[in-house]
């Protein structure tokens, strides 16, 4: 989810430099910086150039549409398969493609050798796989054809539920079954205090008899339970 956010943050951020009529050709993590309100904000546009873009070879290497390496000309679709790369990475720590050169980079190009975002990462939304892929096509004829085609494809990957391989354990339990183990773990605390206070309150040649016990105010933070859980629990070992 936080990766599709700051996706749709860079896509309102390529719009407007797109509606200024330029190109970024640049566009990579360490090129996005966050403000300590949140806001993200796309930088250096030394490489930027017009619209109708040229064949340079400028960028970042693992950044770079393959279509630039084959001396076409940069287009929008270009800083889209920049973008592509740029989600690519935060959801998996990796590149589509890796190489150790530029001729091992262009080469891979050439061959559309490149990791599929499914195989690295499994439990991703489909929708958010789909826009990525899309984004990374080889034929720029087949990507997004506009920002907002990207944009609007990763904002249908927000309301996605997350995919598992077919038996394997859910990732994330439910709030229900959250709030279940909060609650069983709570009985077993109560349990434990209970048992010690008896035992501490049982004569002793060695050591002193407790004649009192601080219990905490808990505080629920799961945000599953019923207003004044914590309090109830709270009240429960007190009394015990």
């Amino acid at each position: 989810r936080e990766a599709a956010l700051i996706g749709l943050d860079l896509c309102a951020a390529l719009a407007a430099v797109h509606g200024a009529g330029l190109l970024h050709r640049d566009v990579k993590a360490q090129n996005v910086m966050r403000e300590s309100g949140g806001r993200l904000v796309l930088m250096d546009f030394g490489t930027g150039e017009e619209l109708s873009g040229t064949n340079r070879l400028i960028g970042t290497p693992l950044y770079l549409a393959p279509e630039i390496f084959r001396g076409q000309r940069a287009s929008v679709q270009s800083d889209l398969y920049s973008l592509g790369v740029l989600l690519f990475y935060l959801v998996t720590g990796k590149f589509p493609v890796n190489a150790g050169s530029m001729e091992q980079l262009a080469r891979a190009h050439a061959h559309r050798e490149r990791q599929p975002l499914r195989d690295l990462r499994p439990d991703l939304p489909e929708a958010f796989v789909a826009a990525v892929e899309r984004a990374l096509d080889s034929d720029p004829s087949r990507r997004h054809q506009s920002v907002g085609e990207f944009e609007s494809a990763l904002r249908e990957s927000l309301d996605a539920p997350a995919t598992r391989a077919r038996g394997e354990a859910p990732l994330v339990a439910s709030r229900r079954q959250f709030g279940l183990a909060f609650l069983a773990a709570a009985a077993v605390l109560v349990a434990l205090i209970a048992g010690l206070i008896v035992w501490t309150g049982r004569p002793s040649r060695t050591e002193p008899k407790i004649a009192s016990l601080a219990v905490l105010p808990l505080v629920d933070r799961s945000g599953s339970l019923t207003t004044g859980a914590g309090d109830a629990i709270t009240e429960q070992m007190i009394a015990t």
